[in-house]
């Protein structure tokens, strides 16, 4: 079953997506997973998006907090609880 949805909601976009298109100016500027497409920072920024609220999240508690979160951040918040579980295991 197929399901399109247009959204400028980021946040809906990783839960219920599996394949992604950013459309500017009437183009499609990337295509891919969700992950793949928000790894993409800058083209998002470009397209006047946002990253979801739990990516923008981890990075900025990299750089300002400088706490080990490397790319590519989650985008859920199942997501962000493994990773930071996983960083503060030891």
């Amino acid at each position: 079953m197929t399901i399109v949805i247009s959204t400028h909601d980021v946040d809906l976009v990783p839960i219920y997506a599996s394949k992604v298109y950013i459309i500017s100016q009437g183009k499609i500027i990337k295509e891919g997973n969700p992950q793949d497409v928000f790894e993409d920072v800058e083209t998002i920024r470009g397209a006047n998006l946002r990253l979801p609220r739990i990516a923008h999240l981890m990075e900025i508690l990299k750089k300002e907090d400088k706490l080990p979160f490397d790319k590519p951040y989650p985008l859920t918040i199942g997501g962000a609880r493994k990773r930071i579980l996983k960083e503060f295991e030891d």
